[in-house]
């Protein structure tokens, strides 16, 4: 009876799950990205009785056997088993969710299967279709990954556009047992695996990629995130004028006019405009002066500029100073004011 009792016992092996090389031992779910044909490794210790592994592709269409070798180790009386893979992408060029199952005595383990999703790279996005964003500093912003319905999403941005190296910032397995992690301060994710930020800050500005697959096709999208900050006062300012909604100006038919524009993102260029075409050829800028001071997150910019009136029977005219924004933005800022003729000897202002 104890020979057989010997022979028959249970041996739970200290790690209750299958261990998947590149996960540790720590959980039976990771994210992990994969730049060379390394071979993903599975493995159970110091286990009674034996157990078989195999390696899996979860996909929408089912799991698929993409196992290239499989051990089995005994020794000091306990069993141990190996599994190796290599041909990951097989099914999918991107991501692939990697299962290693054991088929176990029941008991044995607490979990019988552990999960990897990853990711192929270098990453390029070349040929990917890039969506513009503009989104008001301390507002909320989410950013769709898939059109459809994605098995699994990886998010990743790149801050720098002199380097192209990409940060994680979550990986989200939404088939089954659904598992996730968030890698970056201050954004969530929805259930349809959607980017939150809920307050967006210029340090969130960046290209944001996310790429999404089921097993058997993956689709990238990717979205150009720039951060607007409105200027205090919220209109260009113009050197002369106290009143924001109308102002006059007596001028000369020569001289300078200066535009301003504080505390604005983005970097924005100004100039000036003349709403009545009928007047448009009455008026000559022969020089002009930008300058733009970087405080760090906004710009201070200011146009000098001198004007020319070419018909000086003229009593007045309506000046515009407009805000050259970069495209896809929402400012549409600009001031109008009249300039008040008075006649005289004329002399040109400089400064």
């Amino acid at each position: 009876m104890s020979c057989f009792s010997s022979f028959s016992r249970t041996v739970k092996p200290a790690v209750p799950f299958p261990i998947i090389r590149s996960c540790g031992e720590v959980s039976n779910k990771c994210y992990a990205k994969r730049d060379d044909d390394d071979a993903f490794q599975c493995s159970i210790r110091g286990a009674r009785p034996s157990i078989i592994l195999e390696f899996m592709a979860r996909t929408v269409e089912g799991d698929k056997d993409i196992l290239e070798e499989r051990r089995t180790i005994f020794e000091n009386g306990e069993y141990g088993a190996l599994a190796t893979t290599r041909e990951v992408f097989r099914y999918s060029s991107c991501l692939v969710l990697l299962v290693c199952k054991a088929d176990a005595a029941p008991g044995l383990l607490e979990h019988n299967e552990s999960l990897i999703l990853v990711q192929n790279v270098p990453m390029e996005i070349l040929g990917t279709k890039i969506l513009y964003r503009y989104v008001e500093r301390n507002r909320k912003i989410v950013l769709s990954c898939a059109k459809g319905d994605a098995a699994f999403v990886v998010w990743k941005k790149r801050s720098s556009f002199e380097y192209n190296v990409y940060e994680d910032l979550l990986y989200y397995v939404l088939i089954e047992e659904k598992f996730m992690e968030i890698f970056a301060e201050n954004i969530n994710v929805t259930r349809r695996g959607s980017l939150v930020i809920p307050r967006v800050e210029v340090k969130h500005e960046g290209m944001y990629v996310c790429v999404s697959g089921d097993g058997v096709s993956d689709s990238t999208i990717a979205y150009k995130l720039d951060v607007i900050v409105y200027p205090n006062p919220a209109y260009p300012v113009i050197t002369g004028c106290s009143h924001r909604d109308y102002c006059e100006l007596r001028r000369k038919y020569q001289g300078n006019l200066t535009c301003e524009v504080k505390g604005i993102r983005p970097q924005i260029k100004l100039e000036w405009k003349i709403p009545s075409q009928q007047e448009n050829d009455k008026i000559t800028f022969p020089t002009h002066q930008l300058t733009v001071e970087d405080n760090g997150e906004t710009f201070d910019v200011t146009l000098i500029s001198t004007y020319d009136i070419q018909d000086q029977s003229l009593d007045r005219m309506t000046v515009e100073c407009n805000v050259l924004e970069p495209s896809h933005t929402k400012l549409k800022l600009s001031r109008k004011f009249d300039l008040i003729f008075m006649r005289g000897k004329q002399r040109l202002i400089t400064r």
